[in-house]
């Protein structure tokens, strides 16, 4: 017996991508973290679209109408997953990441995991990824934004996969830019290699505008920590560490029960131990 295709072809994604947009076209493209919002699924509700990269590739370019599950690597995936499983019972789940690599994985998964919550439930990832894809229709393609790639260049545009003719479907180019500086919510989709999360040396998207206004940056998972948590403490006085101290065992009240948050607990324990030690006069210097 012939083994059930499991993808599908940049031609049949495409497709999929206009009918689900031509479903939800009363829709905003507000790609949402879970798979309950209205944007993230066709109008009759029967596929749900997901993005198996992690939150930052996704911040510069998606598929529209794709979820986020908002993961930093790709080994958190599984626990979304098992969060949402329920959601995705007798659905179309349509699954797609830059190479395909991901997804095989991604894929495999959901159904194993799905297989004792639904047999009806169908799962496909996109053959090659967004990389393929973007080499057939480039900016003709419904793909929005920029693709994140793993090297210097960091993003690349749809342009550069497929140079299109003049003859276009996709006539929003100069609005197609969906990344968001991450302190003053304008359009950005640019990484550079200095705005890094100085918690977590993720990367950040930050303008030009916003850039030489900071001291240091926060990615969107620690973004409450941007007035109280520094690497460079030798830039404070007192006055400024006794508040950050204050900031940060505010924010050690608010996540001081679950196991979810006991790596975030013993980052932010060791920080105070460190702005405690220079307040002390224990050390000159960092």
């Amino acid at each position: 017996k012939r083994r059930p295709k499991n993808y599908l072809t940049p031609e049949e994604w495409h497709n999929e991508m206009k009918q689900l947009d031509g479903d939800g076209d009363n829709n905003n493209d507000n790609s949402a973290n879970g798979v309950n919002s209205t944007s993230t699924s066709s109008n009759n509700n029967d596929t749900i679209l997901i993005d198996c990269r992690n939150h930052k590739e996704f911040a510069v370019g998606h598929f529209k109408h794709a979820i986020d599950p908002n993961t930093k690597i790709f080994a958190q995936f599984p626990r979304w997953v098992r969060e949402n499983k329920s959601s995705l019972r007798n659905k179309k789940v349509l699954m797609y990441c830059t190479g395909g690599i991901r997804c095989e994985k991604a894929s495999a998964f959901i159904r194993n995991e799905l297989e004792d919550v639904s047999s009806t439930t169908a799962v496909y990832h996109l053959k090659g990824g967004i990389h393929k894809y973007l080499d057939q229709y480039g900016a003709d393609g419904m793909f929005r934004g920029k693709n994140f790639v793993f090297d210097r260049r960091l993003v690349v545009d749809a342009e550069e996969h497929k140079k299109s003719g003049e003859n276009s479907e996709n006539n929003n180019r100069n609005d197609n830019i969906v990344g968001k500086c991450q302190y003053c919510d304008n359009h950005y989709d640019n990484f550079t290699g200095d705005s890094i999360c100085t918690v977590c040396r993720e990367n950040c998207l930050v303008c030009d505008e916003c850039r030489p206004k900071l001291i240091e940056y926060h990615c969107a998972d620690h973004f409450n920590l941007r007035h109280c948590y520094f690497t460079n403490l030798g830039k404070f006085n007192r006055e400024d560490l006794e508040s950050q101290l204050k900031g940060l065992e505010s924010v050690l009240h608010e996540i001081s029960i679950g196991k979810r948050y006991k790596q975030r607990r013993q980052c932010l324990h060791k920080q105070c131990d460190k702005i405690r030690q220079i307040l002390g006069g224990e050390l000159e210097k960092l």
